[in-house]
């Protein structure tokens, strides 16, 4: 995936950003804005838990300090 629009998109992240989630729902994004990199290498079978890549993303940007 790639943010073009944060807010259109209800995305915590900057325009430009990407990420991809596979198997086993493993996920990470990067937003080069922010000069981030992130990485959940989770084993959760089924897929789909959307709401823990979301609640991963959120959790990540409010421990960055400034």
């Amino acid at each position: 995936m790639v943010v073009l629009n944060p807010a259109e998109a209800a995305i915590v992240g900057s325009p430009g950003g990407y990420s991809w989630s596979g198997a086993a729902n493993t996920y990470f994004f990067v937003d080069q804005a922010e000069d981030l990199i992130a990485f959940a290498w989770t084993q959760l079978v089924p897929y789909g838990l959307q709401d823990l890549h979301d609640e991963f993303r959120i959790a990540v940007y409010q421990a960055v300090v400034d």
